[in-house]
């Protein structure tokens, strides 16, 4: 099952999008809320400040590559052999959080929407069934 340390996660991420962790250094109390009483990862945390970083930082510098190698691992992480808190995470706390973005008119569907894989798209389409929620993030035609 995959699973990640916070150091391993924080430091994928900040691989693909430089500046995450001093994102999140400077973000004051951050840090404290990424492990819980017990040692785990909060991963819906981590995503939570990483959707907030892209929407920060990453959309308004158009740093394409990082949105592109961001989204792909995303799509990595939804589905089987996930640790399913990690699935839970990315898909509430990223994917959601982007299309949350794209609804406040943050930045336009098409600068994150062109990187959704076909397991993102799945999830948009079943979270849009499952609460009518209406996502505006629909993905490539599948």
């Amino acid at each position: 099952m995959i699973q990640y340390t916070l150091d391993e996660i924080i430091a994928l991420l900040d691989g693909m999008a430089p500046g995450f962790r001093q994102f999140i250094d400077e973000d004051n109390g951050s840090w404290d809320l990424m492990i819980d009483d017990y040692g785990n990862v909060v991963y819906h945390h981590v995503f939570s400040e990483l959707s907030f970083y892209v929407d920060k930082m990453l959309i308004t510098e158009g740093h394409e590559e990082a949105l592109s190698q961001l989204l792909t691992f995303a799509e990595e992480l939804l589905g089987p052999g996930v640790d399913p808190n990690l699935d839970n995470a990315v898909a509430t706390c990223f994917i959601e959080s982007l299309d949350h973005y794209v609804a406040a008119g943050h930045f336009p569907v098409e600068r994150i929407e062109k990187y959704l894989g076909e397991r993102s798209c799945r999830y948009i389409r079943e979270y849009d069934a499952f609460c009518g929620a209406e996502c505006i993030l629909k993905g490539k035609k599948r």
